[in-house]
C-alpha cells in the first residue's frame, strides 16, 4: 500500500513520515530494543527540529523502567559532543500502548 510518503524512517515498533516533499529527515537515534526513534525534520522554511517518537512497554513495570531509561539518553540531556548534531527544538509523540 502506498500513502505518497516522500520519505520515511522506521523501527520495528514505530516510524517517522513525511508527506511533503521538500522535507528532509535525518536520523539521530534508535534504541536498542526499537522502541524510539529520534530524527531531525529540516525545511527551507523553517528552523530544524529535533522530532522523537516513543512506543512505551504495555506492562506497567516495564513502563517504570523505560521511562527514566530514555532519559539519561543523550538526545535528551546536555551533551557538548552530541549538541552541535541536534536542532534547538524538539518534538516528541507518545505512543503509551496501554493495554484493553
Amino acid at each position: 500500500m502506498s500513502l505518497g510518503a516522500t520519505t520515511a524512517i522506521w523501527t520495528q515498533h514505530c516510524g517517522i513520515v513525511s508527506f511533503h516533499p521538500l522535507n528532509k529527515l535525518q536520523l539521530h537515534h534508535v534504541t536498542s530494543d526499537h522502541s524510539l526513534l529520534a530524527c531531525s525534520v529540516e525545511h527551507n522554511l523553517f528552523p530544524p527540529i529535533l522530532l522523537t517518537t516513543i512506543y512505551a512497554p504495555a506492562e506497567l513495570k516495564k513502563r517504570i523502567h523505560f521511562y527514566p531509561t530514555i532519559l539519561d539518553l543523550p538526545i535528551f540531556r546536555r551533551n557538548p559532543s552530541f549538541e552541535p548534531q541536534l536542532p534547538n527544538s524538539t518534538t516528541s509523540i507518545f505512543h503509551p500502548n496501554y493495554p484493553p
